[in-house]
């Protein structure tokens, strides 16, 4: 029953894809960017495509510009992660060796790909991370020959008038390892979205437990010093803190939270939709009492 189901499912996806039965009529077809959008246009549900995807061989081209006219044309980014897994795992880069494929922990210094202002603003925040000293984690290459990776950008203007950036990571054979978009108001604001997002999934947080020294940014709600703790202590610079205290917009308003500053990623555990008090900071991050 359940081989009959899958042979009906996979008829059903190539009759839409136009794709015709070879004559030995148990062979899958190839699927590309373009059976997949007209799956999703034929109204399938995301779910079925993903099976789709999945179940068929595929011959994708996923660079930045191609993941933008996806999402154009409406595909989800679960069916191009699905499309991405698809394609690196079927087909590895043109310079790919018998060594097995490098993950995204193994990407410490990335070379920026592109001509515009979302690849110019990525290489100035990775700069500026370094001259900074807020850690190693993460490093900006001058070339593709000294890079573990390389980070393609692009950035497009969405029917609703905000810029789109899309990043896609590669390492040096070419494997897709990380593809994603960002919207803000700006390429600018887009392109600082997108990063963060990258350091969360490269550089691992420091945990709550951990955090002892805070850097808060914005000094209209405190001036260092305004508070006092036994256990934390409230510092000038993010490269003396173990953590910062900012804003940041979840869900369409601003939160409050804490940022690890040696990886710009957002330490899980805790957030609050005001500016918070001392004592709740100390409950936050365990301190004793």
């Amino acid at each position: 029953m359940k081989k009959s189901a899958l042979a009906f499912f996979l008829l059903v996806v190539s009759a839409l894809v136009k794709i015709p039965a070879q004559e030995s009529g148990g062979a899958s077809q190839t699927l590309s960017n373009d059976s997949v959008v007209k799956l999703v246009k034929a109204g399938l549900s995301e779910a079925t495509i993903i099976n789709a995807v999945d179940a068929q061989p595929g011959d994708y081209s996923l660079g930045a510009d191609d993941i933008i006219s996806l999402k154009k044309a409406g595909v989800s980014e679960k069916i191009i992660t699905a499309m991405l897994s698809k394609s690196g795992a079927a087909r590895p880069g043109p310079n790919a060796s018998n060594e097995p494929k490098r993950g995204l922990a193994s990407i410490h210094k990335v070379f920026i790909k592109g001509n515009n202002e979302a690849a110019t603003t990525m290489r100035s925040a990775l700069i500026k991370r370094a001259e900074s000293g807020a850690g190693s984690c993460l490093g900006l290459a001058m070339s593709e020959k000294t890079a573990d990776g390389t980070l393609e950008l692009s950035q497009d203007t969405a029917s609703n008038g905000l810029r789109t950036v899309s990043g896609t990571l590669s390492d040096r054979d070419g494997n897709v390892l990380w593809s994603h978009s960002e919207n803000a108001q700006d390429a600018w604001g887009a392109a600082a979205f997108l990063g963060v997002r990258l350091l969360n999934e490269i550089c691992p947080p420091t945990s709550l437990a951990k955090v002892r020294k805070i850097e808060v940014v914005d000094p209209g709600h405190l001036k260092t010093g305004a508070w006092t703790s036994e256990c934390l202590t409230f510092v000038e610079t993010s490269a003396e803190a173990d953590a910062v205290l900012l804003p940041k917009e979840s869900g369409g308003k601003l939160i409050w939270a804490l940022m690890d500053p040696k990886g710009s990623a957002w330490i899980p555990g805790w957030e609050t939709d005001s500016f918070p008090d001392i004592k709740e900071l100390e409950k936050a991050v365990g301190c004793p009492h």
